[in-house]
Formats: C-alpha cells, structure tokens, sequence
C-alpha cells in the first residue's frame, strides 16, 4: 500500500469527505432556495422568470463562473482527488455562505408551493446523483465486477 492509499483511505478522509458533502448540500439549498425565492418573486410565471433572470446577468455572474472552473480544475487528474475535493468543499461552503447572509429586499416565504416545488427539486437531484453514481461505479469495476485495480477497467 502506498503512502497515497494509506491517507486516502484513512478516518480522517472519511470525515473530510463527509465535510465537503455537507458544504455541497448547504450550497445547493442556498441555491435552490433562492431560485425558488426569485421565482416567487415573479409570481411564478416562466416567462417573467426568464426574462429576470436573462436581464440580471446571473447565469453569467462571477461567482457560476468561477464555480464552473472550479468543478473543471477538480476533474483534472494531474493531481490528488484531495486537492479536488478541497477546491470544491472551499468554494461551495464560500457560495454557501454568500447566498445564506446575503440581504434580499422580499425574503422567501416558505408557503405550500415552495415547499412542494423545493421538494420535487430535491428528489430530481437525488434521482440524477443516483445515476450518475451507479454509472460511475460501474465504469469503475474490472471484468470480474470487482473495484478498479491493476488489470481492470482503466
């Protein structure tokens, strides 16, 4: 076992992985929350939606920018999963932060319609990971269905 391996697959990886899962998951309710926030806002029409968020710029913003090289520079396989997994845990819990202490003029009002679109908005997120989960173990198995080593699938 190399040295690699052997912090890679220690507790303390295990723990810093569950961290970085939660920053995630913060950041996505922050988002999720205040696209919900901005919708409400507009009365829940697609079409004034749309057309905000055309005119804001935020599709655009620095921050998604950002965002977006951060994800590409942690698929990169130059370096150690950690340094991936470290660019992203930082910018999700920054993002994450951002958005929860940000000031809005109309704050969300949790009625029964956001609660319901912010459920089904969860549960199609938790239907893509699962699959991009299940094809991403599957792409990592060798022929005998057992994890990626030597021989395997590469």
């Amino acid at each position: 076992m190399t040295i690699t391996n052997a912090i890679i697959s220690s507790p303390a990886m295990t723990v810093f992985y569950i961290i970085v899962t939660l920053c995630v998951v913060l950041n996505l309710i922050a988002e999720f929350s205040r696209d919900i926030m901005m919708m409400q806002q507009n009365s829940y029409r697609n079409d004034r939606y749309r057309r905000w968020l055309r005119s804001s710029g935020d599709t655009t913003s620095y921050p998604r920018l950002i965002g977006l090289c951060v994800a590409l520079l942690a698929l990169v396989n130059f370096s150690a999963q950690i340094w991936g997994m470290l660019l992203i845990g930082l910018f999700t819990a920054a993002n994450a932060v951002h958005l929860f202490t940000r000031k809005y003029k109309k704050p969300l009002v949790w009625t029964k319609r956001v609660k319901r679109i912010f459920a089904t908005m969860v549960g199609i997120t938790l239907v893509v990971e699962a699959v991009v989960a299940l094809i991403t173990r599957n792409l990592m198995l060798d022929e005998e269905r057992g994890p990626n080593r030597p021989g395997g699938c590469q």
